[in-house]
């Protein structure tokens, strides 16, 4: 199998008791049937300890969170009772990985960071320039064994290989706005089962005459406003009371959604992009999660303002947090992106390319 991963994976170790936040709590944590086997038959009074934590949630095993959030062997040093009595190599695989994601193509693994972590976030987020890939091959590692296309495949690597290629330079919102109409016509190709054709796209775009075209399109339509965009994040599933606090007191304002930091928003525009978009060679589904990655952009442009450098860094953790690691909410805004209205692609050029359109809240 062949791994790729961003330069900066192998800069990311635990910094455990160090850390600003933690990541064993909030949310349930599924354990893998090895570690499940091993923790049901190891002996008192930690054995004892792991029994009565693991309950069952959509036929996983799972350690189900304390009253106050907390994991329950979480201690009061924010050090994990597990991993001290034996060792890191007993975690289940879901600690034992985080915050690393992978996701696997076939021959192909992709691996990263998840930006829910703070340490993780710190790392891609203060990196002095947008990543490079490196491949390893990995003969030890067997290949996914999966219903993969290659064409469809191929289609959308060049498609997302094309959006990294637009994101890494220029201004930011016209370059989304181009990435969203790469990935809705060559959606349209993959729904016609023309994968080829899909791909020629890359080589076909024109940014100056492509963006003529989505001005055009967008200028009769309602652009996305913030209060859409908050509105969509408060109907999710809300894992922490501060995260509901900090939606609600969100200001909603008319207009175009001022930028962040251009360095902020591009690495995490690149991140989303390399996470997220290949997924659609299993689905076909390019346009909604272009669109998340705009969404996610505006999203934390109506949260940050006059935000400084770490305080941004936290809110992207949290929305990470709280958007990417609920597979419900993902779910739900995917299935909404898929399809028109207030979450057009006409809607989201108008946001992006015509500043001089006042937005309804």
């Amino acid at each position: 199998m062949k791994v790729i991963t961003p330069d900066y994976f192998p800069q990311f170790t635990c910094i455990a008791a160090a850390c600003p936040d933690t990541c064993c709590a909030g949310w349930e944590v599924v354990v893998d049937p090895a570690a499940e086997a091993r923790y049901r038959a190891l002996a008192a009074p930690l054995g004892d300890r792991l029994r009565a934590a693991m309950g069952e949630d959509g036929g996983d095993c799972v350690f189900t969170p304390r009253e106050d959030g907390r994991c329950p062997f979480l201690n009061r040093d924010n050090l994990c009772d597990i991993q001290a009595e034996l060792g890191e190599e007993a975690l289940c695989r879901t600690c034992r990985l985080y915050p690393r994601f992978i996701n696997d193509f076939g021959g192909v693994r992709e691996m990263g960071l998840s930006l829910s972590c703070p340490e993780a976030a710190r790392i891609i987020l203060s990196a002095p320039s947008l990543p490079h890939f490196r491949m390893e091959d990995r003969p030890e590692l067997p290949p996914d064994l999966n219903e993969l296309d290659a064409g469809q495949y191929f289609a959308v690597k060049a498609v997302r290989d094309k959006v990294m290629a637009l994101l890494s330079f220029g201004s930011l919102d016209e370059r989304l706005a181009l990435s969203l109409r790469l990935c809705r016509k060559a959606e349209k190709q993959l729904r016609k089962g023309a994968p080829e054709k899909a791909e020629a796209l890359c080589a076909a775009l024109h940014p100056e005459e492509d963006l003529k075209k989505e001005r055009a399109r967008a200028a009769d339509r309602p652009p996305l406003s913030a209060g859409t965009v908050l509105r969509a994040l408060e109907k999710c599933l809300i894992l922490r009371d501060s995260w509901r606090a900090r939606l609600k007191k969100a200001a909603r304002p008319d207009g175009k959604l001022p930028p962040l930091d251009p360095s902020f928003e591009r690495r995490v525009a690149e991140l989303l992009s390399f996470r997220y978009l290949l997924k659609a060679a299993y689905d076909g589904r390019l346009s909604a999660r272009m669109k998340f990655i705009a969404f996610s952009i505006l999203s934390l442009r109506a949260l940050g303002q006059g935000m400084d450098e770490k305080s941004l860094q936290t809110l992207v953790v949290n929305y990470s947090r709280e958007v990417e690691h609920c597979e419900e909410n993902m779910a739900s805004l995917l299935q909404k992106f898929d399809g028109g209205g207030k979450f057009s692609s006409k809607a989201f050029a108008a946001q992006l390319l015509l500043p001089a359109v006042q937005l309804k809240g």
